[in-house]
């Protein structure tokens, strides 16, 4: 919405011809009252030991930053196969390109990992929530909103090792069955909510999986369609004004990312012939992939 607006300004548009948002817009505080349901919400937990406070010393402390291409015509043909056989087993349910996405790239991140590795895998989805049904009279967001409107969609715990032993079709729609009960569960999603906009629990600390376990996040950009946005305005008066358009997305804002920026997955944007991610991993994590997956790796300076 920012970049949207921004882009507009630039090609000499008047900023009040450009929907904004209200400077009092709190679409959020009706959850600040109510009864909070929970200790916490869906998919997060609390430390209860000392072990879950302090983060254990990095055996691998090179942060490598990667952008991935996946072509789409791989991604169609999958889903294709996929869907024949649901159809075949008599299933009515379905996969979406988006859900393929990440359990091909869940596949290739773990292939290096042990056959017998029970290790739990949280994943967290994370979902804009202005399109749904949750806001002022069971509504949509019908404002403009550029504050944070985003809560993760909880998938049940996955040991490590089912990566592997587990069809590419059983993941995507494992992933699948999650996102859809999730946003069908608006009763969940308001009950999230006001302990997310609870005063009691401002100053909670919750985690993303248990001590024992992993977590992994995954975000889609594909919606903003960020590849889209006009340029043209930023042209200077003196050059040729053809389109200038966005020719690659790029997320990160530091060129050697801190450990923090792990166990983030990016679908960041598309192309005419593929989908382009982003992930940051460790270096000799990054190695084990390479080895175990197949996959190449084409390493140039990062900008």
């Amino acid at each position: 919405m920012l970049l949207g607006g921004w882009t507009r300004l630039l090609s000499g548009e008047d900023i009040d011809s450009i929907p904004g948002m209200a400077w009092d817009a709190q679409p959020f505080a009706p959850f600040s009252s109510g009864p909070v349901e929970s200790e916490v919400p869906r998919g997060w937990f609390k430390p209860h030991d000392a072990q879950a406070q302090v983060q254990p010393a990095d055996p691998d402390p090179k942060s490598v930053p990667r952008f991935v291409r996946v072509p789409k015509a791989f991604l169609a043909e999958t889903k294709r196969n996929i869907m024949k056989e649901l159809k075949a087993q008599g299933s009515t349910e379905y996969v979406g390109t988006g859900d393929v996405l990440m359990a091909w790239w869940l596949k290739t991140l773990y292939s290096h990992r042990s056959l017998t590795d029970q290790t739990p895998m949280h994943l967290h989805i994370l979902r804009n929530l202005r399109g749904l049904p949750i806001f002022a009279n069971d509504s949509p967001m019908k404002d403009p909103y550029i504050h944070n409107a985003i809560l993760a969609i909880p998938v049940p715990p996955i040991p490590v090792s089912a990566f592997q032993t587990e069809s590419l079709g059983a993941l995507a729609l494992c992933l699948r069955r999650s996102i859809m009960a999730y946003n069908t569960d608006f009763a969940g999603l308001r009950a999230d909510l006001r302990w997310r906009c609870a005063e009691s629990n401002r100053q909670e600390i919750v985690r993303p999986c248990p001590s024992n376990a992993e977590c992994l996040f995954q975000t889609n950009w594909g919606a903003a369609k960020l590849e889209d946005l006009d340029f043209t305005g930023a042209v200077a008066n003196n050059e040729t004004r053809t389109g200038a358009r966005v020719v690659f997305v790029y997320p990160l804002l530091c060129s050697h990312p801190t450990r923090s920026r792990r166990g983030i997955t990016w679908a960041v944007m598309e192309d005419a012939d593929a989908v382009w991610m982003c992930e940051t991993r460790g270096e000799k994590d990054w190695e084990r992939i390479r080895q175990a997956s197949g996959v190449t790796f084409i390493d140039a300076p990062f900008m």
